[in-house]
């Protein structure tokens, strides 16, 4: 399993989702949220749902308040709530 710098190396490259899942019980919480925005686009919707909801809630304690928003709707989308 890669430490967090090697993780982290270089921003401007994206990080799997396989990386990131692999490396997630071991991350603070600052370095999941870091690791989670070098995602993908796509790949971080499917990665957010499929969090434990303690995990996602705690993610959304330390999200800028457009983040929250937009990961909120994910969740709602995701659950089959319609957005209002």
């Amino acid at each position: 399993m890669p430490d967090t710098e090697q993780l982290f190396a270089s921003s401007d490259e994206a990080l799997s989702p396989i990386e990131l899942r692999d490396a997630w019980p071991v991350l603070a919480l600052a370095d999941r949220v870091e690791g989670f925005r070098l995602l993908p686009p796509g790949t971080a919707d499917d990665f957010f749902v499929s969090l434990p909801a303690s995990d996602q809630l705690e993610m959304l304690g330390v999200f800028t308040p457009g983040e929250r928003k937009t990961w909120i709707r994910a969740l709602n989308r995701s659950k089959g709530s319609v957005d209002k």
